[in-house]
């Protein structure tokens, strides 16, 4: 049985919505600088085809200005999408697309505070990690309280020739079925690879109705199955500066556990309380 994108009626219990078959995913592959990143990825299926598009950049030159966005008006975290594409989900016949993945596979350039640091010390990625989930979600705030959570579900991973991490970026408030699921890496000492899977699932309400009606769970396998098919090559520059961290920072390990970040002010959590204890008057 296939589902198909015709939306007629609205699930009135819980669907697994079904995407793409990962067994005929094809090989793809990035040239960062010299380090080869390979991985499986489904055939691109968006939801509205006549409005997006996928791209790819066989090849990027990590010190070409050029090629980055910036992430931040301080120019601190800069990007550059190599690989995009989007996935629909659709649910039993007559329910149409009840979600999406959006997915990106990008290289993030970071200024650091001074040419000793590097990204290939433990401390300093987790460092660098807590500033652009930062950038990104700390802002979003409503009567005190954040609407995201991050780092949840942190996880360290060892098969790679360099060390990896995966984690979770949550909407937990503020509505919608939303998960950012990244996976990230260094690659120099100034340079990160992040596979960005970010889920989306179309159904109003907070987040615990949308878990109520929508299961997430062939969402997330199809996430670890893309991540489970990577193969990394670096380059002779990034095992050199890899080989000199470790020796500099020979003890250093990632942290096996995170907290999710505190964005909220002492402020924040005053306004929180009070909108809490009294919403009808806010």
């Amino acid at each position: 049985m296939f589902y198909l994108p015709i939306e007629l009626r609205e699930p009135k219990e819980r669907v697994t919505p079904k995407g793409p078959n990962f067994s005929k995913a094809k090989w793809a592959s990035v040239n960062f600088g010299g380090t080869i990143v390979r991985l499986r990825l489904p055939k691109h299926k968006p939801t509205h085809s006549d409005l997006e598009q996928s791209h790819l950049k066989g090849e990027i030159q990590l010190n070409s200005k050029s090629i980055y966005s910036e992430d931040n008006p301080t120019g601190h975290w800069q990007h550059c999408h190599a690989l995009v594409r989007d996935w629909r989900f659709c649910g039993p016949w007559f329910t149409g697309a009840l979600g999406k993945i959006h997915f990106a596979l990008s290289v993030n350039k970071c200024q650091l505070q001074n040419k000793s640091e590097t990204l290939f010390q433990p401390s300093i990625f987790e460092r660098e990690i807590d500033y652009w989930l930062t950038i990104r979600y700390s802002h979003q705030k409503y009567q005190g309280s954040c609407h995201w959570e991050a780092p949840l579900n942190w996880r360290v991973h060892s098969n790679l020739p360099v060390f990896a991490v995966s984690f979770d970026a949550i909407k937990v408030r503020g509505g919608g079925g939303y998960v950012d699921k990244e996976f990230a890496f260094p690659i120099t000492n100034d340079c990160l690879i992040t596979l960005s899977f970010f889920h989306d699932r179309s159904s109003p309400g907070t987040k615990e109705d949308i878990d109520a009606i929508i299961d997430r769970s062939t969402m997330e396998e199809l996430s670890w199955d893309i991540i489970n098919s990577l193969q990394v090559e670096l380059s002779e520059e990034a095992q050199q500066q890899l080989a000199e961290a470790q020796r500099k920072y020979p003890d250093e390990k990632l942290s096996e556990h995170r907290q999710p970040l505190k964005w909220t002010t002492p402020e924040d959590d005053e306004l929180n309380a009070r909108y809490k204890a009294n919403p009808h008057l806010f």
